[in-house]
């Protein structure tokens, strides 16, 4: 085989691979008539290249076999990448009578034009060889095909790393304006989330909005994600606050919507950490389903207050992630109240650690730290059958103050 012969056969045979990648289906939708109009326009095709190939010393056989293989011509699928039929993309491009009708019909139309225009007579090459230019359009046909497998299969990882360095190059300018939190939104409200840590944004927010947190509003959409009417005035008023102590689990259950937590009616003896509360008549939380939807309500809410802090979601996942302490409260029955002192406890240290300007506590964190709060409680110390024994000497207990009671 000459080397030019070669040459085009190596053509042929880089377009053939990208073919076969391609293609898997068999042609329909032509009439009788079509594919007999194009079954002999493909003979005539197939003799002109057998011919040219006998030139150059490529034999019958081996081009019939690997490329002109007898039968219909039309053997992938009539839909093509340019949406057009075979017989009219003939039509468009009559100098690539030699491309095969596969090739055709997986090649977009911006590459068939370049190529037809590649072809016109002052571009042709010295040898004028219709079968080199054959070659050459199936290699570029198979590079173009190749590049465009490769760009669909760009890992997505490696595009958002581009991204990630394109931001950071290139900050967005936040421009000045107004914003009510209600009819006027900035714009700035719009910008993609923040991809640093949730700590850092605890620690830069806690610079920015100071000790005191952000003015309380009552007006957030909590119907709009089924949780109207499970979050009490003073769990709004506390929310605002991410430094305050006095935010409680119980501020968020629907049972206690109609309690009366006013002003009027509380009174605060000592400050800090040791103020009791004498007036609040809210029920606490002793249903492990009425807990969850209160731990809900609670994680949603702070989403709407403040997006960028993640302290609440971090005690909604060690939550989801022990499955609400089941390996350690599993058969309690008061495992929903355990679990609510608990969250208060956390709510309490990431409180402090808001006012002394630390960070929040992960979820990974808080599960060491519900180890450690929990073996410290003399609960703790009960196996399961003194907590069975506890829970029927309760229920005994209660009968009998039912009876003498009539």
């Amino acid at each position: 085989m000459t080397e030019e012969g070669a040459r085009t056969f190596s053509g042929f045979e880089a377009f053939e691979r990208q073919n076969r990648s391609l293609s898997g289906s068999p042609f329909c939708g032509f009439s009788d008539q079509e594919q007999d109009q194009i079954s002999a326009a493909a003979a005539q095709q197939r003799k002109r290249l057998i011919q040219h190939a006998q030139s150059k010393n490529i034999s019958e056989d081996t081009l019939s076999h690997q490329f002109l293989a007898p039968g219909p011509v039309l053997q992938t699928s009539a839909s093509n990448m340019t949406g057009a039929p075979i017989s009219t993309l003939r039509q468009w491009f009559p100098l690539l009578h030699a491309m095969p009708d596969p090739m055709l019909a997986n090649t977009d139309l911006p590459t068939l034009m370049a190529l037809n225009k590649s072809l016109q007579p002052q571009s042709q090459s010295s040898s004028g060889d219709p079968l080199s230019h054959v070659a050459e359009i199936m290699a570029a046909a198979a590079a173009k095909i190749s590049g465009s497998m490769s760009r669909q299969e760009d890992d997505p990882a490696v595009t958002m790393a581009k991204t990630l360095e394109i931001l950071r190059a290139n900050p967005a300018a936040v421009a000045a304006g107004q914003d009510d939190r209600c009819h006027i939104l900035h714009p700035a409200r719009f910008l993609g989330g923040y991809v640093c840590s949730a700590k850092r944004a605890w620690l830069t927010a806690r610079e920015v909005l100071g000790l005191e947190g952000i003015p309380p509003l009552s007006n957030y959409d909590l119907s709009a994600i089924g949780l109207g009417g499970c979050v009490t005035m003073r769990g709004f008023k506390e929310i605002h606050q991410p430094g305050s102590p006095h935010l409680t689990l119980k501020l968020f259950s629907s049972s206690n919507m109609g309690s009366s937590t006013g002003a009027t009616k509380r009174l605060t003896l000592a400050d800090g950490d040791t103020s009791v509360n004498i007036g609040d008549n809210m029920k606490e939380i002793h249903d492990l389903n009425e807990f969850k939807l209160a731990v809900r309500a609670m994680c949603r809410t702070a989403q709407l207050v403040m997006p960028w802090n993640m302290a609440f979601n971090s005690i909604d996942g060690f939550l989801h992630n022990t499955n609400y302490g089941y390996a350690e409260l599993h058969g309690r029955s008061n495992r929903a109240a355990i679990l609510t002192d608990f969250v208060n406890y956390m709510l309490g240290l990431n409180a402090a650690a808001w006012v002394q300007k630390e960070e929040f506590k992960n979820s990974g964190e808080i599960k060491t730290i519900f180890g450690e709060w929990f073996g410290s409680r003399p609960a703790s110390l009960l196996v399961q059958g003194d907590i069975n024994n506890s829970s029927r000497s309760s229920c005994q207990q209660s009968s009998s103050k039912e009876y003498y009671n009539r």
